[in-house]
């Protein structure tokens, strides 16, 4: 059993065939049919007037339009209603489409929605006049995440010559264009070594790795003869909102350590202007599920200028719940509901010409007193492979040994933010229902943390500091 939980090529088959019996989100409708695109993507209609407000989402693990998450419901919001400043993308998460379990397991597929989210950005961005918006979920906001350093490694890239003719359909442009993508993609996730001391060798040694990736992908651009149509610095994300940022690509590992990211990604915040970021405080699988926060010193490594200023743009906030809770894929739980409208607050009037991307005034329903689900309990296949392990709040709010104004490891703050509704939830006597099913103690399981005895204790304690609890404080709107 140890041997099953610490080696991943040993885990990986049994994961395979675990996501297939029981889903790996735990309580999730999940849907293997397969799909004529792999990515499954979908897109409104080009907007037809200027200036208008893009947006791009990207969907959690083995989640689709048929699912309940927070990214489908807002997709919902925004694209059922008649007008014509709003031009909109979504994709499925992986596994949700002919990856089926392997996707599931593995993020496989993964670097298909990147590449289709990019091109739709290429396709439809005016950055002298848009806004732009991007969401995710799950992996689908580490994807999110993605997108946005990839962005930051190419720029904007006119692809017209890639377009289908007015007067029919040639099947090689759809070819050369992916084909053309892919080895863009390639490019910035393999930068060729030896960029490293040529081109790149005169540049600060934090900023090789994105100089790297930005000659490969030069190199690609012009080999293909595509113009650049804006550069990397003039393209900024106006919004990124995500729900508890998980990475799982490739073989699962052993370690819940947040700035243990892959490192064939550029995970940045430069080009971001407003960050809001939802993370789940009672999920189960931290060593599987580690949270992918937007508050480490690492996520200004590519910056020009790292300064911590970056982190003023930030809100992330922890709220009650899993993992799927917070995320909104049960569709019987309404703690998705007080996350959802937590990002529809946030985001209000921040699109084209100070308007919502979605009908002023929206709420969803919202319980912030219904029971959490326990995802191990849920998916009892998964204790053969992993063990209990909660999200260790302390250790995520650790510096690093070296720390100083100038360090690129640790946390970038000195205290998390808990949303009010986690501590109403603690203070409350029992937790109920919506169907008014009462629960034990309510809270199934209690927050807990290897940092401290009790967290749920710290939490109950606000906006007091407690014994032996991490800094913690209330979150309010500024």
């Amino acid at each position: 059993m140890p041997i099953l939980r610490r080696n991943p090529l040993f885990r990986l088959p049994l994961v395979i065939m675990l996501c297939f019996l029981t889903g790996c989100g735990g309580g999730i409708t999940r849907s293997f049919t397969p799909a004529s695109d792999p990515a499954e993507h979908m897109a409104s209609p080009p907007a037809t007037i200027a200036p208008k407000t893009v947006v791009l989402m990207l969907d959690g693990t083995g989640n689709d339009l048929n699912s309940v998450t927070n990214v489908g419901r807002l997709h919902h919001l925004v694209t059922l209603q008649n007008r014509r400043d709003l031009s909109v993308f979504y994709t499925s998460g992986v596994g949700a489409d002919r990856t089926g379990p392997l996707g599931l397991a593995t993020g496989l597929g993964f670097r298909k929605d990147v590449e289709a989210a990019y091109g739709f950005l290429s396709d439809h961005f005016d950055p002298e006049t848009d806004k732009l918006h991007l969401y995710g979920y799950s992996r689908g906001a580490f994807a999110a995440r993605a997108l946005a350093g990839f962005v930051h490694s190419v720029g904007l890239l006119d692809l017209s010559q890639f377009d289908q003719p007015e007067d029919g359909y040639d099947p090689a442009l759809t070819r050369q264009r992916r084909d053309f993508l892919s080895a863009l993609f390639t490019a910035y996730k393999f930068p060729p070594g030896h960029l490293r001391q040529s081109v790149c060798r005169d540049r600060p040694e934090r900023l090789r790795d994105i100089c790297m990736r930005r000659a490969a992908t030069a190199q690609v651009r012009k080999r293909w003869n595509v113009p650049l149509r804006a550069q990397y610095s003039d393209v900024g994300f106006d919004i990124v909102g995500l729900w508890d940022t998980v990475e799982v690509l490739g073989l699962s590992n052993a370690d819940d350590n947040p700035d243990h990211v892959n490192p064939r990604y550029s995970d940045q915040i430069c080009n971001m202007k407003k960050v809001l970021h939802a993370v789940s405080l009672d999920d189960t699988r931290a060593t599987t599920y580690t949270p992918v926060l937007m508050t480490r010193n690492r996520l200004t490594r590519d910056c020009d200028d790292p300064g911590r200023y970056h982190f003023d743009k930030v809100e992330e906030v922890w709220f009650a719940g899993a993992h799927g809770d917070v995320g909104g894929s049960y569709p019987q739980g309404a703690l998705g509901g007080v996350s959802l409208n937590w990002m529809l607050h946030e985001t209000e009037g921040t699109g084209v010409a100070g308007r919502s991307i979605y009908p002023e005034g929206t709420e969803v329903y919202q319980h912030e007193l219904d029971i959490v689900h326990d995802t191990e309990r849920m998916n009892r296949g998964f204790q053969v492979l992993f063990y209990r392990n909660l999200r260790d709040l302390r250790r995520y709010l650790a510096k690093c040994k070296n720390d100083h104004p100038g360090s690129l490891c640790g946390s970038a703050v000195d205290s998390f933010a808990i949303h009010p509704s986690a501590v109403v939830r603690q203070q409350a006597d029992e937790v109920i229902s919506p169907d008014l099913r009462r629960t034990p103690s309510g809270r199934s399981p209690n927050v807990l943390s290897k940092g401290t005895e009790n967290l749920a204790s710290c939490i109950k304690a606000l906006p007091e500091r407690a014994d032996n609890c991490p800094p913690l404080k209330i979150w309010t709107a500024d």
